[in-house]
């Protein structure tokens, strides 16, 4: 009987012994020899935008300023900076300042043009054009977020755009 037992025992150690090896054998072979085995979960949350359940979308970014730095794949180099108030681009004031004509821009992926860098999103390379070419002072507030359809980008508008007081919106 014991004779048995020895006979079932020590394959079945012998295998798990042979798994943790093998486990421990792939670990340390990404992290020596696989490009950006450093990153975690923990580090791709930090390293991303944050998002929101919102009552008339899907979803809105979190109201916390973070500059979002990619480090790896197609955008590598690019910089996204997301305001205190959960929009893409520089800080603003809620109230308008006075003598500027501020236009936000609501949309999808195209106006949050994710391709492009920090300052460099079609809204505000509009409000640098603007800048340059007019003599009044013009605001763009980049309120695009990636995946949104129109509808949620008017249920936004509904319910958050009239506090910023915009001259224009586009949507």
């Amino acid at each position: 009987m014991l004779a048995a037992q020895h006979k079932t025992v020590f394959p079945l150690i012998t295998a798990v012994i042979s798994l943790v090896l093998i486990l421990i054998a792939a670990e340390v072979g990404i992290r020596l020899f696989v490009e950006n085995s450093h990153i975690t979960p923990e580090r791709l949350r930090k390293r991303s935008v944050q998002y929101e359940p919102a009552l008339f979308a899907r979803s809105v970014f979190s109201q916390e300023a973070r500059t979002i730095i990619h480090l790896w794949g197609n955008r590598k180099g690019l910089e996204w900076e997301i305001n205190d108030k959960g929009y893409r681009g520089p800080h603003f004031e809620i109230k308008k300042p006075q003598g500027v004509t501020r236009i936000v821009v609501y949309g999808g992926s195209a106006v949050f043009d994710s391709r492009n860098t920090r300052g460099e999103d079609w809204p505000h390379r509009v409000q640098g054009k603007l800048s340059t070419t007019a003599s009044a002072k013009f605001e763009v507030i980049n309120a695009g977020i990636m995946g949104h359809t129109a509808l949620e980008s008017a249920g936004r508008l509904f319910t958050e755009g009239h506090v910023f007081e915009p001259d224009y919106v586009l949507l």
